[in-house]
């Protein structure tokens, strides 16, 4: 672990480059939480020093997690330390793409999703500096293009 640990934190852009087989591990080992939480664990470190890689590894692999019961607090957890480490969120402007946030957006607000409820109350918390990260630089020029997708999910049953 600790090498894992050295590599990831010195070149956090070597765990972003093979993250599907990281997921794939994961839901290899789904009956094993044990190596599950060490995998997400090793990835992880990336963020400690690269808010963009950070966010990769959590949109990649980690989010997908959160319908795995037994690790799901895990990359709730890893979020909100992400944005504990990194209070300065403009150098990930970007990394956020409209897709990936609004299928986060559907995660989190829509009930018919398989989430703990404590855990949807922290992901509902940090929802904000998510937002902010996939509005970008310039939210005033870039919100016509989530306009769309904002109100196809007004449509009554939308998302369920």
């Amino acid at each position: 672990k600790v090498f894992l640990q050295m590599l990831a934190f010195h070149r956090p852009a070597l765990c972003t480059a093979k993250l599907t087989q990281y997921l794939d591990l994961i839901k290899t080992n789904v009956n094993r939480p044990s190596q599950c939480l060490s995998i997400l664990w090793a990835i992880g470190q990336c963020g400690i020093v690269d808010l963009r890689c950070g966010l990769r590894v959590w949109l990649d692999v980690m989010q997908p997690c959160l319908g795995i019961r037994s690790v799901a607090s895990y990359p709730v957890e890893y979020l909100e330390k992400l944005f504990e480490w990194h209070k300065h969120t403009q150098v990930a402007y970007g990394e956020i793409g409209m897709r990936e946030y609004f299928h986060l957006l559907d995660t989190i607000f829509t009930p018919t999703f398989n989430i703990q409820g404590d855990l949807r109350k922290r992901l509902q918390a940090i929802y904000p500096e998510v937002k902010n990260i996939a509005y970008g630089a310039n939210p005033s020029q870039d919100l016509h293009t989530f306009f769309a997708s904002y109100l196809r999910r007004a449509e009554p049953n939308c998302c369920a």
